[in-house]
This record gives structure tokens, C-alpha cells and sequence, in this order.
């Protein structure tokens, strides 16, 4: 082809070569820009890594007793199996926890939602005390969503609960009421009523001891009882006449000293001079099981005064906020569950709920048959009874008795 025939071909071709050229270019541009669009997108919306949330922190007071089962056998656990939750636990003295907790109050932090204790374990009269300070929140029924093992509890820590207004959860029950030890060594028939029990004391005079009321369990739970089975309002200590004129008729027979405490009974126990003397179950268990009393010492419980248990209650102060508050609970509901309950028997308590004995290993479980004499199915066959409202225990005090006190006792019973 010549140069001229060429140059035609050029110009003929020209037109149609340039919108192709331009749409490929506006192609290339398109790409171009899906890819930068792609690349920002993925360079500024790409999933990030999830941020680590910091654990709640949940700080928790023990003020009353039982403190290795709390820290060892349920908090520590709890602390383990709940990676969102931190907790610190503190074994404090009663006033000590309840003063600080009003000098928050009296700061401010309650209504800053700043409190610095999310949960306390207190006995049966330090809940009305916290209660009356207004100083905690009701917990049951209002977060009965998280609390599901309640259900679970024996029928006394439910009425607990239900006599505490819902402001605090029962954890543990120490049981009293109709229960003693006694040396077999010199007791072969011991009492089974009351009636029978002011005969033996009366048959042998100073072998019989408890301390005084309010400084002594067994011996505040001795007098409860006397009441309860002479068929005395509970509620009304001023009017218990039959119960005051009982503990009058026997008290020139019992052991001679009422000491504010009951390590000395126990120990005038262990030496032979007292052979009977009214106990608490798990401590009874555990002082004949670790050989702190004489091997002929035995356990036993006079089925006509029934059972009763001194409650510990888990409670959660004002000013918490919401994100401990629901960690609190789970706690809570950890504490109370049959798996934490079943390591109870290691004390030799029976727990609150009925399926941890199940759940307790075997040998586990005939150890505390052993030195208790029952099973808990056993034990909830005997009737049980709440002891009076705090009010009551603490209207004692207002009694001829004294709150039977160690001081003006004996003056009345003289």
C-alpha cells in the first residue's frame, strides 16, 4: 500500500479508533476507582479486634464467720469459672463493716453510685441493723431472674428469706435448737424432752453447762428453745413466764459458772466436769470428729424442741452500680447453688439445699452421718422453727432477764 492509499486509511479509521481508545481509558478509570474505593474501604472499615473488657471488680465483706467455705470452697471457685469478674474478699469484724458502710452513706456515695462494697455477708441480726440503717437494696423477688437457685433451698432458709423482707439471701444455717452432746462415758439415757432434761439436771446437780446469752450460741439458743418448747411466743421474751420459771428452778443444779463464751464449757466438757451441754451441730460434729472433746462424746437431738437455724444472708449495700449489682447476684446465686453447698460437709454441715448432699462424694458424706447421726433427708424429717425476729432478740435486753447477760443473770434467777 502506497503512502497516499495509507494516509486515507488513517483518516477513514481515525473516528472509529477514538471513541474506542476513550472507553477503554474510561474503563481502566473505573477499575481504578472500584479498586481504591475497595482498598479505603477495607483499609478504614476492616473488623478490628475485639477490645478486652475489663473484668468487674467486686468487692466482698465476710462478717460473719465461716470464712473457708466462703473464700476456699465458693469465691475462689466462683473467681476461676468467671473471667469477667474479679473479686477481693475481706473476713472483717461486724461493726467494722457496718460503720464503714454508714460513713459512705453519710459521704454521698450512694447517690454517686459509688460505693465501695458490693457484697456483704452478715449474721441474722446485723441484716435488721443494715435494714434499719437503710443502707442495703432489696433483693428477692425483684431479681428473681438471676437467683434461680432459691427454689432450691430447704423450706426454713426460704422463710428466712421471706422474714428478711427479700433484703437478704440465707448462705448458710448453723443448726440449733433441740441439740447437745454428752459424754456416754457417764450418761447411758440422756434426756428426750424437757421435762426429762430438768430431772437429769436436777438428779445430777453441776454436770449440766452453757454460756451466757448474748456472747454464747449455744447457750442464747438453749434459753430460744426452752421457750419454744414450753410454747412461748417468740416474738414477746417479756412474756416467756414458763420459760423464765424453767431456767429459775434449774439454775442452783447447772455448772456454776455461765462464762460469756462457749469455749469454756467446752473445755469444763472435755475435762469431765460437765457431761451434757447444749451444742450446734456442725461445731459438735467437728469438735468429736478432730478429737477436741473425749472419743466417748455423742451427738444427739431431742426431737420435741425441733430444729432451728441461725442464718447468714448475703446482702448488697445502696449506691452499687448496676454492672456489680448483676455480678453480685451471680455470686450470690453461685453461693446458694448444690454444687457450692455441697462442700458444706466438709464442715460438717448439711448445706441449705437437699440435692448437695447428693452432689458430696461418698466418704464425704458418711463422714458427716458419722459424727452427726443424720443425713440431711434424716435431719428435714425432724420439724424446724425460725428464731425470733432480730426485734425480739434484741428486746431481750429489755427483759427482767437482761438479754440473760452475764451480769444481771443470776440476780434474777436467785
Amino acid at each position: 500500500m502506497c503512502i497516499r492509499d495509507r494516509y486515507i486509511y488513517y483518516l477513514m479509521t481515525a473516528e472509529k479508533k477514538l471513541p474506542r481508545l476513550k472507553k477503554k481509558t474510561v474503563i481502566v478509570l473505573l477499575i481504578l476507582v472500584v479498586v481504591l474505593v475497595a482498598a479505603s474501604i477495607i483499609f478504614f472499615y476492616r473488623p478490628m479486634a475485639p477490645a478486652v473488657k475489663k473484668p468487674v471488680e467486686l468487692k466482698v465483706l465476710l462478717t460473719a464467720g465461716f470464712t473457708d467455705f466462703y473464700i476456699k470452697d465458693v469465691i475462689e471457685k466462683f473467681d476461676e469459672m468467671r473471667e469477667d469478674i474479679d473479686i477481693t474478699a475481706t473476713a472483717i469484724g461486724k461493726d467494722e463493716a457496718l460503720s464503714r458502710l454508714k460513713a459512705q452513706k453519710e459521704a454521698g456515695m450512694f447517690e454517686k453510685n459509688a460505693t465501695d462494697v458490693h457484697l456483704i455477708i452478715v449474721g441474722y441480726a446485723e441484716l435488721e441493723m443494715y435494714k434499719k440503717e437503710d443502707l442495703i437494696i432489696k433483693i428477692y423477688p425483684v431479681y428473681k431472674e438471676r437467683l434461680n437457685n432459691v427454689e432450691k433451698l430447704i423450706p426454713i432458709a426460704k422463710e428466712y428469706i421471706s422474714r428478711a423482707d427479700g433484703y437478704g439471701i440465707v448462705t448458710h444455717l448453723g443448726y440449733y435448737g433441740g441439740v447437745f452432746v454428752y459424754r456416754s462415758k457417764f450418761v447411758k439415757d440422756p434426756p428426750e424432752s424437757l421435762s426429762e432434761l430438768k430431772e437429769w439436771i436436777e438428779n445430777n446437780p453441776g454436770r449440766f453447762g452453757y454460756g451466757a446469752p448474748p456472747y454464747s450460741g449455744p447457750g442464747t439458743l438453749f434459753i430460744i428453745t426452752t421457750a419454744h418448747g414450753l410454747g412461748e411466743d417468740l416474738e414477746k421474751p417479756e412474756t416467756w413466764d414458763k420459760a423464765w420459771e424453767y431456767l429459775k428452778q434449774i439454775e442452783d443444779k447447772v455448772w456454776p459458772s455461765h462464762p460469756p463464751g462457749t469455749g469454756p464449757v467446752i473445755k469444763a466438757f472435755a475435762g469431765g466436769e460437765v457431761w451434757l451441754m447444749p451444742m450446734a451441730i456442725d461445731w459438735g460434729a467437728r469438735i468429736i470428729a478432730k478429737g477436741e472433746i473425749p472419743p466417748d462424746s455423742k451427738l444427739y437431738i431431742i426431737k420435741e424442741l425441733g430444729l432451728t437455724g441461725e442464718p447468714h444472708f448475703a446482702i448488697i449495700p445502696k449506691g452499687v452500680p448496676m454492672e456489680k449489682v448483676r455480678a453480685a447476684l451471680d455470686l450470690i446465686n453461685y453461693i446458694i447453688s448444690p454444687e457450692a453447698q455441697a462442700n458444706e460437709l466438709k464442715y460438717y454441715s448439711h448445706g441449705i439445699t437437699a440435692e448437695a448432699w447428693d452432689l458430696a462424694p461418698e466418704d464425704l458424706r458418711n463422714e458427716v452421718k458419722k459424727w452427726t447421726g443424720f443425713t440431711i433427708k434424716e435431719l428435714l424429717e425432724i420439724p424446724m422453727w425460725t428464731m425470733p425476729s432480730p426485734e425480739a432478740g434484741l428486746s431481750m435486753s429489755l427483759t427482767p432477764m437482761k438479754a440473760v447477760s452475764a451480769a444481771s443473770r443470776k440476780s434474777y434467777l436467785k
